[in-house]
Parts: C-alpha cells; sequence; structure tokens
C-alpha cells in the first residue's frame, strides 16, 4: 500500500514548501495538479523528490482538477490510501508524531472498518 497525497495548486508559493515537506514526510507520493500558476509554484514543486507535477495550461474548477488527481493516482497499482488536501491547510509539522507513516494508515483504517 502507498500513501499518495492529492493537491491541487493555483499561485500557492507562498506556501508551498511547508506544504510539500509535510506531505513528503509520510506520502510515498505527492501529485500536484498545478492550474497555470504564475508564481513560481512549479518551480518549487520541482525541488521535491515525490512530487509528481501534472502542469496544465488553463485553470479548471475544482471539481475537474480533482478528478484529474484522482486519475492520476489510479494508475499506482495496489489498495492504496488517497489523501486528499488543498496547499494552504494546516498539514502536519515535520517534528510531528502524526506525520509517521504508520500512525497516519492505522488512523485511516480505523475509520475505514467502522
Amino acid at each position: 500500500m502507498k500513501i499518495i497525497g492529492l493537491v491541487p495548486v493555483r499561485n500557492e508559493a507562498w506556501v508551498l514548501p511547508h506544504s510539500l515537506a509535510s506531505l513528503s514526510g509520510f506520502c510515498d507520493v505527492v501529485i500536484v495538479s498545478d492550474q497555470n500558476s504564475d508564481d513560481g509554484s512549479r518551480e518549487i514543486c520541482r525541488t521535491f523528490p515525490k512530487v509528481v507535477l501534472l502542469e496544465s495550461s488553463e485553470s479548471r474548477i475544482s471539481t475537474e482538477v480533482r478528478w484529474h488527481l484522482l486519475d492520476a493516482a489510479r494508475g499506482y497499482d495496489g489498495c492504496n490510501l488517497l489523501w486528499c488536501t488543498d496547499a494552504d491547510e494546516r498539514g502536519f509539522s515535520n517534528g510531528s508524531r502524526l506525520a509517521d507513516r504508520s500512525c497516519v494508515v492505522q488512523a485511516a483504517y480505523a475509520r475505514t472498518v467502522l
């Protein structure tokens, strides 16, 4: 099982370094769908080894972007955990115990079993 982060982005350079560092701490891969950013967001994404950048030359509505991310995640074999978030949502800090991969998997499993 892989933990796959899904993040839509449009001009989020101000928060991307923190968000991607946090997600990279527990995700196997982070798929970012950039919607024609012009603030350096794409360049920031390229500095993170776990980030797969999907570039769009147009801005899509939120629903379309999320389906695009989900379609990209389907390309990974196995029964995977998808972590959907926005870049400006508060994630875990790198030192947080919750950022530990096993804690994330256990919390997700506990919620899906109910």
